[in-house]
């Protein structure tokens, strides 16, 4: 059994593939374990490791973690976090990237996911694929499956940046588990970090 190790954001791991979780009563949502069979096949292809990253303002149990694809999760706990507010979710993101600098952030395409990746593409200036059903690594290029013109055309999407952000439809890639738990990091954010937002 592994214990959570607390870290500040110069220790987060550089590269890699993240992917957003939601805890919802000290609970990882469906949608996110299913984001997480995504970037595990990228994680693969691009021989990197796959971080879990999740925001919350209550406790967590380690055993909520076992079993999931992830080899890392990186979790900032902070009673700020105990209600979704998207502005200040995005901007305890946008730290996080700055200093681990993934290759790829993907999120479940969840009202909470739709609500803070593009508030997260538009702090790093970057481009947001939504709704991907499908995505796979050729010649080290990631690329990104999601359908167009009435679900009757599938559009093939590949990021002209290092980060390749994207919001993973929910049923899509189904949940996968495996035996053993991942590296828990509880990760302590800076202590000039502002922990306001703008929405009550």
């Amino acid at each position: 059994r592994r214990s959570m190790k607390e870290i500040g954001l110069e220790g987060l791991r550089k590269k890699g593939v993240w992917v957003f979780g939601i805890v919802e009563e000290g609970e990882l949502s469906s949608s996110s374990v299913e984001a997480l069979t995504a970037g595990r096949d990228v994680a693969d292809a691009l021989e990197t490791g796959l971080v879990l990253v999740c925001l919350t303002g209550e406790e967590v149990k380690e055993e909520t973690f076992s079993g999931l694809f992830a080899d890392q999760v990186y979790l900032v706990r902070h009673k700020a976090l105990e209600s979704f507010k998207d502005d200040l979710f995005s901007k305890v993101l946008t730290s996080l990237v700055k200093a681990g600098e993934p290759v790829a952030f993907f999120f479940p395409a969840s009202a909470e996911g739709c609500a803070i990746a593009p508030r997260l593409a538009g702090a790093l200036r970057l481009g947001l694929c939504a709704h991907v059903n499908r995505v796979e690594v050729k010649e080290g290029k990631i690329l990104l499956y999601r359908p167009t013109f009435g679900d009757n055309i599938i559009g093939v999407l590949s990021s002209k940046t290092q980060l390749v952000l994207a919001t993973m439809s929910e049923g899509a890639f189904g949940i996968k588990r495996r035996e053993g738990p991942p590296e828990l990091f509880k990760v302590k954010m800076p202590e000039d970090f502002s922990w306001e937002s703008a929405l009550e």
